[in-house]
């Protein structure tokens, strides 16, 4: 606790420490090397030491200083041996411990304050002022740092000028007297002799603040209700002065190799010095600075890193900076502009900072800043550093209020000129008037809530006060926009973006509030479904669709109660539980398992997460259904009692909304984990149906989550409308995007390798068109080599990629899908998937040692098995055959040809039924024969031969038509040559 009163011991030595949370900072901290200087001239040793301990995690995270920083920071202190140790700031209670640490026993700890209160001064011995520090030396009981008021009259006492000292141990002869400086080099920094800020509008005259009855004596009314740099007064004085000052410094600066930098930038005059400069409004004397450094160019060259307001910026753009830069120019100086107070493009917002000017201003200041960048390239620059200034998160920040920022930011292109903007919130000091208004609103809280720290802990600056948002849903908001920085991909979502995905998300689930940590799983749940990273979705979808999850949206227009959401990280899954919980659904964590990213196979669901890393959570319309669905799946996992498994697969698909037809066909598969293999069954089964594109899975977006019975399902197509509607009504661009990117050609390798392409089929080779090629699945390094193809070329084992300039390149991949919706699967493509089907067949016959027979889907009554030689991927005359089902008592052959699709239908004979050819025991169907082609026709007769010599060996064999003999026979069967294709070619 601070000790007021009590009488010290007077102490010789004092150490002075500087500590930095960030070495890219501009906290400077001239106040103590020019109290070291007061202090060695009244006869007292004192040690400066500057201390940085970067986080190393990204800026906006929880971060705790660095094990390695504190240990720095003890050892400094017992190194130094003073009695007293003098802090600048403290941001987080851990580095008072280190310091303490190496403090001996009955030691002091004191901030340097000038009446500012901060959260940790409980903590500290004392909270003094220079004034203080020099009593509590001298033995005499110090005043407790309050704030006073300053006059013009004092401002003008302490105009005064610092020279700039040595830092570091690498300079030891330059350490001498009774100071030294060690540690990190400071940045190099000017100021003086001006003081105070000119912007002195008192906050009082403000509808906003004037029932606050704030007392001037307490509380610094003028200038901008946030900043603590206002000291409610100005002294100037003339250009001569201010600028024979900063020349004095640059001398001193020139002088000391220690903060020169490693590797500056070389230009025509020499080595370039980066220097700081501190004062609020230069502009008025800059031309009189470069115009001396050119008569004394060995200061110079020099990049001046200065600061504006909004309104000066635009007052002295013509009549001071432009000048400046022309004569910075043929020094081969450099203006840098790295801070301009926009804070916010929001009325309410630059009103509550009191900050004088509206959003329009802000348009043409930076209108200013392109123009002199433009004009002026050498000399000039505001871009590189990204830091101006900007506040988006404060205590009263409303959804509507961030909304209107980022329509500013992004027709403004504000991620030019601001880097971790979403990251920017208010730090509340007692000094301030925004402090007051918010203890009047009740906004002030014991400790932040969990997710979001205090922004002086990531900056470096004295620890503020906790507050809390006025309206809940602003916390679910920041939470969300922090954490949905992962889900960006490799493409960076800008923070205009972001802060709009944020906030329409938690709009249209305001239930999030409740459960602001969890608020962001439901949209990364979201990307999942979607199958692409948030920054395609909102470069595809605009921010409104990037947030629309098509299947939580369909419980509301389709007949879906449930769905289920795999791949959750396992230690996510009970949070996302939860946050469905908020948003007004049932929702459960019903088992664990792992996945392959690549394949997007399955391992077996089970109870425990440990050693598995993905979870499956239940979400439902309510608890009945909820309960249902925990059924369902307890009885799909047990395969012992197949009738039983198929009705709760089917009772499943049910509540899931999806068609009966897709649930059949998935009930009768004799393989249900292979992700991929069904993603290329629809087009088997049903080859010369053309791709609807709201069933077109492989492509950039899934607008549906389960497996289609064809390509072209009516009633997939008719559901998939209907979610497709809800997001017109929510975002009409958005519907009319993903309709028209849910449309385009893709070519699919894997859930890991895919994307979207242009251009047509010419024989077996896709030429590239147009963009060739846009976007992908999470493999980039696939993307860009099908984006610098000119065509591809697929084949059952991948693909081939060949270039304009003749290099080709070869993908593996087992069974590449290249599908273009609207249109039948091409006959290349179709071939190759019907060839490595039959490949897996013979493979899955081989292993079970069954003879091959043609069902394809598993139930139904058995039939007499087709003979051996018919099966997928086998060459029929010039047709191939892409399918065989089993249809009720008989067999569909599915026969592709290019674009020609031909159906024969085989059945046993049954008297008085008609037929287009009678084969023994065998009855061929055919839709209209007499329009058969030549080439169907010759197809049909290799068919017809072959189920003839099945049925001359069954009738030689009474019973045996499956064994290996009769396969041979089949192969028997053709002529002039097709009795070869179709024994062999699913070797081909």
């Amino acid at each position: 606790m601070t000790r007021s009163g009590s009488q010290e011991a007077p102490a010789r030595a004092v150490l002075l420490l500087d500590l930095q949370a960030r070495s890219d900072g501009f906290i400077g901290e001239p106040t103590l090397a020019a109290l070291a200087e007061r202090l060695a001239a009244g006869g007292r040793r004192a040690r400066v030491v500057r201390l940085v301990g970067d986080p190393g995690g990204t800026p906006g995270d929880a971060v705790k200083p660095a094990p390695a920083f504190l240990a720095a920071i003890s050892q400094a202190v017992r190194e130094a041996g003073a009695p007293v140790v003098v802090l600048s700031r403290a941001w987080d209670r851990a580095l008072l411990e280190a310091v303490r640490a190496g403090l001996a026993e009955g030691g002091t700890v004191v901030r340097l304050a000038r009446g500012v209160r901060a959260a940790l001064d409980e903590a500290f011995d004392h909270v003094l002022d220079e004034e203080g520090v020099h009593a509590l030396l001298a033995g005499e009981a110090p005043e407790e740092a309050r704030f006073r008021r300053i006059t013009a009259a004092d401002a003008r006492r302490k105009l005064t000028v610092m020279t700039p000292v040595a830092t570091g141990r690498e300079n030891p002869g330059e350490n001498t007297g009774a100071i030294e400086v060690l540690g990190v080099p400071a940045r190099a920094t000017i100021s003086g002799p001006s003081g105070g800020c000119p912007y002195l509008s008192d906050a009082r005259r403000n509808p906003l603040f004037a029932a606050l009855s704030l007392d001037p004596e307490q509380v610094q009314t003028r200038g901008c209700t946030f900043c603590l740099d206002n000291t409610g007064t100005y002294v100037a004085t003339d250009t001569q002065t201010v600028v024979a000052t900063w020349l004095a410094q640059l001398r001193a600066l020139r002088a000391s190799h220690a903060v020169q930098q490693a590797s500056p930038p070389a230009t025509a005059g020499g080595a370039r010095l980066t220097v700081l400069l501190t004062d609020e409004r230069p502009h008025p004397h800059l031309p009189a600075l470069f115009e001396a450094l050119l008569r004394e160019p060995g200061i110079g060259p020099i990049e001046l890193l200065w600061k504006s307001r909004v309104d000066w910026l635009l007052e002295f753009a013509e009549s001071a900076i432009a000048p400046a830069c022309a004569l910075a120019e043929r020094s081969g100086s450099l203006l840098h502009l790295y801070l301009v107070g926009f804070e916010s493009f929001d009325r309410e917002a630059l009103a509550l900072f009191h900050k004088g000017h509206g959003p329009e201003e802000s348009e043409a200041a930076i209108g200013v800043m392109r123009d002199l960048g433009a004009r002026f390239p050498r000399s000039f620059a505001y871009l590189p550093l990204r830091t101006h200034g900007f506040l988006l998160f404060t205590p009263w920040t409303s959804p509507e209020s961030l909304l209107e920022n980022a329509r500013w930011m992004r027709r403004l292109r504000f991620h030019e000129l601001r880097a971790e903007a979403l990251q920017t919130r208010l730090r509340l000091y007692p000094r301030t008037p925004l402090h007051h208004l918010a203890a009047r609103d009740g906004l002030l809280v014991d400790a932040l809530d969990a997710g979001r720290v205090d922004r002086a802990v990531e900056q470096g600056y004295d620890a503020s006060a906790a507050w809390r948002f006025k309206d809940g849903r602003v916390e679910a908001i920041f939470q969300v926009a922090q954490a949905a920085r992962a889900l960006d991909g490799d493409r960076a979502v800008l923070d205009s973006d972001m802060i709009e995905v944020a906030t329409r998300h938690v709009l249209r689930w305001p239930g999030l509030a409740r459960v602001p940590g969890d608020a962001w799983l439901p949209l990364r749940a979201a990307t999942e479904t979607w199958g692409a990273p948030l920054g395609v979705l909102v470069e595809t979808l605009g921010t409104e669709g990037a947030v629309f999850d098509p299947e939580i949206e369909a419980m509301g227009v389709t007949s879906k109660r449930a769905a289920l959401k795999e791949a959750v990280w396992a230690a996510d899954a009970e949070g996302l539980a939860r946050a469905y919980r908020a948003m007004g659904f049932s929702a459960e964590v019903v088992g664990f398992h792992t996945v392959d990213q690549a394949s997007g196979d399955h391992a077996a669901i089970r109870p425990g997460a440990a050693p598995l890393e993905r979870a499956v959570v239940a979400v439902a319309v309510d608890d009945t259904t909820l309960l249902d669905v925990l059924q369902q799946l307890r009885s799909i996992a047990d395969r012992s009692a197949p009738e039983k498994w198929g009705a709760a697969v089917r009772a499943m698909g049910r509540l899931m909304g999806y068609p009966s037809c897709c649930v059949e066909v998935f009930v009768r598969r004799t393989e249900q984990r292979d992700n991929q293999a069904m993603e290329r069954a629809p087009y088997l089964r049903v080859p010369g149906e053309p791709l609807s594109p709201l069933l077109h899975r492989t492509g950039l977006l899934r607008w549906i989550s389960h497996l289609p019975c064809s390509p072209g399902c009516g009633a997939s197509s008719e559901r998939a409308g209907r979610v497709l509607a809800r997001l017109a009504e929510m975002s009409p661009e958005a519907a009319v995007r993903a309709r028209a990117v849910l449309s385009e050609a893709s070519l699919f390798l894997d859930y890991e390798r895919h994307a979207l392409v242009e251009g047509s089929f010419e024989g077996e080779v896709f030429v590239l068109r147009g963009r060739r090629a846009w976007s992908a699945g999470r493999s980039r390094a696939f993307a860009e080599m099908v984006a610098k193809a000119s065509w591809v070329r697929l084949a059952p084992d991948g693909v081939t990629l060949g270039t304009a300039d003749g290099r080709v390149q070869r993908v593996g991949a087992k069974g590449p899908l290249l599908v273009e919706p609207g249109k039948a699967l091409a006959a290349p493509v179709l071939e190759i998937l019907a060839r490595n089907e039959a490949a897996e067949e013979a493979e899955r016959t081989h292993r079970s040692g069954k003879a091959a027979g043609g069902v394809r889907e598993r139930g139904g009554t058995a039939l007499t098995p087709l003979p051996a030689s018919l099966r997928r991927g086998v060459r029929v005359g010039a047709h191939v055959i892409t399918a065989i089902e089993q249809v009720g008592r008989g067999y569909t052959i599915s026969l592709a040809r290019g674009a020609e699709r031909l159906a024969v239908r085989v059945r046993p004979h049954v008297e008085g039924a008609p037929y287009a050819v009678r084969v023994g025991a065998w009855a061929v169907d055919l839709d209209a024969p007499e329009d058969l082609t030549e080439g169907a026709r010759a197809a049909v007769g290799v068919l017809v031969r072959a189920l003839r010599v099945r049925a001359a060996s069954g009738a030689r064999n009474a019973g045996d038509a499956g064994d290996a003999g009769d396969a041979g026979d089949a192969g028997d069967a053709g002529d002039a040559g097709d009795a070869g294709d179709a024994g062999d070619a699913g070797d081909r």
